[in-house]
C-alpha cells in the first residue's frame, strides 16, 4: 500500500492488483469538497467532490478503477474528523452493497432466503438515509400505492398540468421574442411539484397548497444548490434557510393530509390504524413528505430539464418521439430517458456504512466498522470498459430491451435492492406525460447558448438554467 500526503502523490500513486477486484489505495489527506478552497498546497482541493474522486479513480483511458480506499479529513463545524471511504465504481461491488438489507431487525426485507444470502455476501451494512426508510412496515404499506395502475391513475391530470404550462411557454415565446426565452428549469420545478402534489397528496393544481410547495421548493434549491465558492462564508446560513423552507412545506402538507382521510398516499399514512392505534408516527409521515419533495420532486425536474436540453441539442429526436407518441408508444422515449440518466443521474451515488469489521472487497484487507461504502454509479455508467463510446448521447444503445431500466448489471439511476427508489414509476410517468404532451403539439429550441455544464449540489443538475423558445408544431 502506498502512503502519501500530497495531492500529486495521491493522484499518481501506484495501484495494487488483487483478486477478485482491482483496488487502488489512496491514503492521505483529502478535504471534503464543501471545505475546499485555498486550504493548503498539500491537500487535494476543489469545489466539486465528484471531480476529486474522478481524479483518484480514473485510469486515464475513459475507464475507472473498480474501487478506491480513501482517507478523508472533513470539517464538521469547527472540528476536523477523519473518515475512511471505499469509493466504488464496479457494478458488481455496487450491486453487492445495494442488495444488503439494513439489518435483521428492521431491514426492508422480512428475513428469509434473500436476507440470509445477502447477509452472507456483504456482512452488516446500514443505509445512510432518513429514518423512515428503515421500517419494513412502510414498504409493506406503500407497495399498493406504487404499482402501475395506481401510478397511471393521475395520467390525465399530469397531461392537463403539462399542457397549461407548455401553452403559457409558447405564448410567452411569441410575445416576448427579445427576452431570451422562457426559463424551462424553473417551469419544470413547478410542473413536477404540482404533479407530485396530485399523485401522492391528491391535491388539485389550482389549490393553495401546491403553490406553497412550488414557492418553498424553489426557495430551498435556490439556497442549497451547488457548493459556495467560499464555503465558510454562507454555508451554515443557506443550510438553515433551506431547512426552514423545507419545514414549512412539511408542516403544511402534514396538516392538510391529516385533516380528513382521502385516497392519497400521505393521507392514508396519516390515518392508517391497527387496533385503533396509529401505525405511523407524525415524525415518520413527515420524513416521507421530505422524501417525496426532495427525493422525488427535484430528481424528476432535473431529469426533465436535461431531457429538454438534449431535445434542443438533437432536434431530430423531437420528430422521432412525436411519431412514437402519436402511435401511443413509448419505447424510444424510455430509451431516451435511460440514456439521459446514464450520463446525468440526478442522484449520482448511494452509500452504506459498515456496522462491523468486514472484508467487503474480498482482498484480504479488513475494513473497520464505521467505514462508508460509496457507490458512485455516475462513474460506472460512463466507464469505457463497459459502455462503447460512453460519453456520447446515444439512446439507441438500449434498443431491443423491453425496459432499459431492467438491466441492473450496468444501470443504477434508481438504485436497486431493499432501498430501490419507490417512486421511480411516478417519476417515469410524470416525465413521460410532459415530454409526449410537449412534442405532440410544439417544437423547442435553445433561446440562449448553453454548454450543458453541470454541478454537484444537493443533486447533480445543470450549472445554468435552461432557457428555450416554444412554438407550435406545423
Amino acid at each position: 500500500m502506498t502512503v502519501t500526503s500530497t495531492s500529486a502523490e495521491l493522484l499518481s500513486s501506484n495501484t495494487s492488483t488483487s483478486k477478485p477486484f482491482e483496488i487502488v489505495h489512496k491514503r492521505g489527506y483529502l478535504w471534503a469538497a464543501w471545505n475546499a478552497g485555498n486550504m493548503g498546497k498539500d491537500l487535494i482541493c476543489g469545489n466539486n467532490p465528484l471531480s476529486v474522486f474522478e481524479q483518484i479513480l480514473s485510469k486515464g483511458d475513459g475507464s475507472y478503477y473498480p474501487a478506491a480506499v480513501v482517507d478523508v479529513l472533513a470539517r464538521d463545524g469547527f472540528f476536523v474528523k477523519k473518515k475512511t471511504y471505499v469509493v466504488i465504481t464496479d457494478p458488481g461491488l455496487g450491486k453487492k452493497m445495494l442488495m444488503e438489507p439494513n439489518n435483521k431487525e428492521d431491514g426492508l426485507y422480512n428475513g428469509g432466503e434473500i436476507f440470509e444470502k445477502t447477509k452472507a455476501i456483504a456482512g452488516k451494512a446500514n443505509i445512510i438515509t432518513l429514518p423512515f426508510a428503515r421500517h419494513k412496515k412502510l414498504v409493506n404499506f406503500a407497495g399498493p400505492f406504487f404499482v402501475t395502475k395506481e401510478v397511471n391513475k393521475h395520467k390525465e391530470a399530469y397531461q392537463t398540468i403539462a399542457a397549461k404550462m407548455i401553452t403559457n411557454w409558447a405564448k410567452h415565446s411569441e410575445e416576448n421574442v427579445s427576452e431570451g426565452g422562457v426559463n424551462a428549469s424553473k417551469g419544470l420545478h413547478v410542473y413536477t411539484s404540482q404533479s407530485i402534489a396530485k399523485a401522492l397528496l391528491n391535491f388539485d393544481s389550482n389549490e393553495e397548497l401546491p403553490n406553497l410547495i412550488v414557492q418553498m421548493t424553489e426557495k430551498i434549491f435556490k439556497e442549497m444548490h451547488g457548493i459556495p465558492e467560499n464555503p465558510f462564508s454562507n454555508q451554515q446560513r443557506t443550510f438553515t434557510m433551506g431547512q426552514a423552507a423545507l419545514n414549512e412545506i412539511v408542516d403544511a402538507v402534514y396538516k392538510a393530509a391529516n385533516s380528513e382521510p382521502t385516497d392519497s398516499f400521505i393521507s392514508a399514512m396519516c390515518h392508517k390504524k391497527e387496533n385503533n392505534v396509529a401505525v405511523f408516527s407524525e415524525e415518520e409521515v413527515k420524513d416521507m413528505i421530505k422524501v417525496v419533495f426532495i427525493g422525488g420532486q427535484e430528481t424528476t425536474a432535473t431529469l426533465l430539464t436535461r431531457s429538454l436540453y438534449y431535445l434542443c441539442k438533437y432536434p431530430e429526436w423531437q420528430q422521432l418521439l412525436v411519431e412514437e407518441a402519436l402511435q401511443d408508444k413509448d419505447t424510444l422515449l424510455q430509451a431516451f430517458f435511460a440514456e439521459t440518466l446514464r450520463l446525468h443521474p440526478p442522484a449520482y451515488g448511494q452509500a452504506r456504512e459498515l456496522t462491523q469489521n468486514s472484508d467487503f472487497l474480498e482482498t484480504g484487507e479488513e475494513l473497520s466498522a464505521g467505514t462508508t461504502l460509496l457507490f458512485l454509479h455516475i462513474f460506472s455508467q460512463k466507464d469505457a470498459s463497459r459502455w462503447p463510446d460512453p460519453l456520447s448521447f446515444n439512446p439507441y444503445r438500449f434498443q431491443g430491451l423491453a425496459s432499459p431500466f431492467d438491466d441492473r448489471t450496468k444501470l443504477f439511476p434508481f438504485g436497486m435492492g431493499p432501498n430501490i427508489c419507490l417512486g421511480k414509476r411516478y417519476a417515469q410517468s410524470i416525465a413521460k406525460e410532459f415530454i409526449q404532451t410537449l412534442v405532440k403539439g410544439h417544437e423547442i429550441k435553445f433561446a440562449r447558448t448553453h454548454n450543458g455544464d453541470e454541478t454537484m449540489g444537493f443533486m447533480l443538475h445543470l450549472k445554468e438554467d435552461l432557457y428555450i423558445t416554444v412554438s407550435q408544431r406545423n
